[in-house]
């Protein structure tokens, strides 16, 4: 049971129900109180989206791990479970099992919204996660853009199935009235949350690249530490992270009206980023590149947390 844990990265995973409940009850539900409207995705089909994006998830790491055995048996040979402690064979039955759930439950959920096209998204997102681990990881920049759009889609799924729902009940999400403009205002938040899960996990992939080199160029990855040089790459994951932080500070300026907001930001976000690029200047060795990769995940996490300062101010102006 522990090295199923292991295989699916099981940190990782609760990531996504953290994320997802951040958005619906940190984000939207107080804001959309203010608007005078009531959360309109029912609790069940809520969770029920938690688990088949968890059951995605676990599905992509899984498939990522069994095209990936022979290159982690060079970067990680502690770390590699399939073919060490879970069979192959039995590795590619949890992979249908758990992507077969997920499209049931996008089937359910399409009926629910009346859109059958959401299925297809579903069905399309295992495709994605299985040509990622064959072909696209394998290409320069792809597999890491497609990952990071990947982890952006989780906020940001959120916030569309909750307007579709109220669309369904009726309420207008385009116009110019007040109400439009509100809702306007909580799509800004939420796509500055997919954002920042963009850029900060893109950032890691890159950061991972390096650290994995030695077996990505062994068997013939065109990944950026190969193809421009870990100089390159490095300067790369520089002007990623100073992006971020104009962006964070562009964001903040426009919407953060308290001190405390801009201390936890400045304290808490920005300081440990401006860690990070003194970190990558300064790396050389794979343990370092490691500690940076892990670095920003706590970013990614410090991140997310800002949303419960986002609920409590949101609460004191009811």
């Amino acid at each position: 049971m522990r090295a199923f844990f292991k295989l699916i990265r099981w940190p990782n995973l609760i990531i996504i129900p953290l994320v997802m409940v951040a958005i619906r009850y940190a984000i939207l539900e107080p804001m959309l109180n203010l608007s005078n409207l009531k959360i309109a995705m029912p609790d069940l089909d809520f969770w029920l989206m938690v688990a088949a994006t968890i059951l995605l998830g676990s599905a992509g790491y899984i498939i990522n791990d069994y095209f990936d055995r022979k290159i982690d048996l060079i970067n990680k040979p502690a770390k590699v479970i399939i073919g060490q402690k879970i069979s192959r064979i039995t590795a590619i039955t949890l992979h249908i099992v758990f992507n077969s759930i997920a499209i049931l439950i996008g089937l359910y959920l399409a009926w629910e919204v009346h859109l059958w096209w959401v299925a297809v998204v579903y069905v399309f997102v295992t495709g994605i996660f299985w040509f990622y681990s064959t072909t696209y990881k394998k290409m320069l920049f792809v597999g890491n853009v497609i990952v990071s759009i990947m982890t952006a889609m989780v906020p940001l799924q959120v916030l569309l199935f909750e307007y579709t729902y109220q669309a369904n009940n009726g309420v207008e999400i385009i116009g110019d009235g007040r109400l439009q403009n509100q809702l306007y205002i909580i799509s800004l938040w939420v796509i500055s949350f997919s954002f920042f899960a963009f850029i900060t996990n893109l950032i890691r992939e890159i950061i991972k690249d390096i650290e994995d080199i030695r077996g990505d160029l062994r068997y013939g990855r065109s990944s950026a530490p190969i193809a421009i040089g870990i100089t390159k790459t490095k300067w790369i994951v520089q002007v990623l992270t100073a992006t971020m932080i104009a962006a964070i500070i562009y964001i903040a300026s426009r919407v953060v009206l308290d001190w405390f907001s801009w201390i936890y930001i400045s304290s808490i976000i920005l300081l440990p980023i401006l860690i990070h690029m003194y970190l990558v200047h300064f790396a050389e060795k794979k343990k370092q590149f490691h500690h940076i990769s892990q670095l920003m995940k706590i970013i990614m996490f410090t991140g997310l947390l800002y949303s419960v300062i986002v609920w409590y101010n949101v609460s004191s102006i009811r």
